[in-house]
């Protein structure tokens, strides 16, 4: 089979539209059955089982030819769309497969333009606000993170969520002594480009010299 790619008349020629790669975080539940519960409404049933059936209008279903085997997509405003699911299983993967996962990092994750977001707002990171990251393998994360619950207020969570990060390093210090390790040093320079990098060569390793 042939893929067909979208096309639009340019010039009085046939020319294939513009391509984009889309990038939204949305919500979506793959649907085993579509059951109808009167002239008016119909219900979802999904195949996660552990998913309620979700009551939908007749004219939601008719509007957008929804069919069981096809995704219920929930967009962060809250509008609700069906796609077909080779469509939607070639342009999605779940959440935990594409950013940070949950329990490495409970408040930061990393969105499909490869920016870091905190996970309630969606919110990235400005990419002019400098960053520091400690792993749990260094020897000087604890006392770091003790210091800093020390001078946070009490008053608005963060001493709650800096416990959880320290009772997580904790025990990853206590599972895995021999990875605990002292910090490294700077990261080394960027290479050289190739194509600007200064060639050496060995006697006669040229050949006949061509001339330059």
């Amino acid at each position: 089979m042939v893929e067909q790619h979208p096309s639009y008349d340019v010039g009085g020629a046939s020319a294939e539209m513009p391509r984009y790669v889309t990038c939204k975080q949305v919500w979506a539940l793959k649907i085993a059955s579509i059951e109808a519960v009167s002239p008016t409404e119909a219900r979802l049933h999904f195949v996660d089982a552990g998913y309620a059936p979700r009551v939908m209008a007749q004219d939601w279903i008719e509007k957008r030819g929804a069919e069981a085997g096809g995704y219920l997509v929930v967009y962060r405003d809250g509008y609700t769309s069906w796609s077909p699911a080779q469509a939607f299983e070639e342009s999605s993967v779940p959440e935990i497969a594409w950013g940070i996962p949950r329990a490495q990092e409970p408040k930061y994750s990393m969105s499909p333009h490869g920016r870091i977001v905190n996970r309630h707002t969606g919110k990235p990171i400005p990419t002019d606000e400098p960053l520091f990251i400690v792993r749990a393998q260094d020897r000087c994360a604890l006392p770091l993170l003790s210091y800093y619950r020390s001078i946070v207020s009490p008053q608005n969570g963060v001493q709650a969520s800096v416990d959880e990060r320290l009772l997580a390093f904790s025990n990853f210090r206590t599972r895995h002594p021999d990875r605990m390790k002292d910090p490294d040093g700077a990261p080394p320079p960027p290479p050289v480009p190739h194509s600007i990098q200064p060639q050496r060569w060995a006697p006669g390793e040229r050949g006949e010299d061509p001339g330059y």
